[in-house]
């Protein structure tokens, strides 16, 4: 009887929990619906679509986020594996300089960011993939490092008495055995970058190229605005980390069900 009573308990608890967590995206939901007209329409989807920017920013958002994120991991994994592999000093000051930056935050280098990114011609969709390169690669090295340091070293030191290269060591050994730390790395980062609007704004806000937090802002700031194509922008930001969930869903919950080696 009691296992019925707690059974029930929790089942409740849950079903609580769930309402609260889904209750704001029905709200948004329900509001990109509401139009002047009793009856729901999705008028408010076509304003977005057509009537704002927001689908080149979407463009640009996912432009940005895929590149980056890509270039984060691809050098950032190589760069854990040479620090973690090769001892020596100036490895080690490496190591910590990227410890360091991974504490740093945005904000104490904002302000310079603007005037530097026009001086070296970054203030552009491709250049700020080269600031979120270097703004996530020492959180990202600090990740592939605690993986790399779990892997024996006389496995590589076979391929290399093989005839492998230092580039076929990484690519066929090192990589595959790190995919946890891959998908924790792409995670973190395509919801940090793809979410961002602090850097864009600086840095890009200027030329006219809008990522989709700042059209939605631009959208809300809007004097014609309304609160349901606001709502309906809100909601078809959504889909693409969505889609990039669903893709990736079983990666992300092998690695996390994994952790991250001690």
């Amino acid at each position: 009887m009691n296992s019925i009573i707690k059974s029930f308990f929790f089942v409740v608890l849950f079903i609580f929990m769930l309402a609260i967590f889904l209750s704001p995206i029905f709200v948004v939901l329900s509001n990109s619906l509401t139009t002047q007209t009793p009856s729901p329409r999705l008028s408010n989807y076509y304003a977005v679509f057509f009537d704002t920017d927001f689908l080149k920013s979407c463009i640009y958002s996912v432009f940005i986020t895929i590149f980056s994120t890509a270039l984060i991991v691809f050098f950032s994994s190589m760069t854990a594996w040479m620090i973690i592999r090769v001892k020596n000093k100036l490895n080690k000051f490496f190591y910590y300089c990227f410890v360091f930056s991974a504490f740093v935050p945005f904000a104490a280098l904002m302000w310079t960011m603007p005037k530097t990114a026009e001086l070296a011609h970054l203030n552009n969709p491709i250049g700020i993939i080269l600031l979120y390169l270097g703004f996530g690669a020492g959180t990202s090295i600090l990740i592939f490092s605690a993986f790399i340091k779990k892997i024996p070293v006389e496995i590589e030191e076979a391929a290399l008495l093989d005839g492998c290269s230092p580039i076929q060591i990484f690519s066929n050994i090192v990589f595959p055995i790190i995919r946890p730390a891959v998908s924790i790395a792409a995670l973190f980062n395509v919801i940090w970058i793809y979410n961002d609007y602090l850097m864009p704004n600086l840095i890009i806000g200027a030329s006219g190229h809008k990522t989709i937090p700042m059209s939605i802002m631009g959208i809300g700031g809007s004097a014609a605005s309304n609160i349901g194509i606001l709502s309906a922008a809100i909601i078809l930001s959504i889909i693409p980390i969505l889609i990039f969930y669903i893709i990736n869903r079983r990666n992300i919950i092998k690695t996390f069900s994994i952790g991250i080696p001690k």
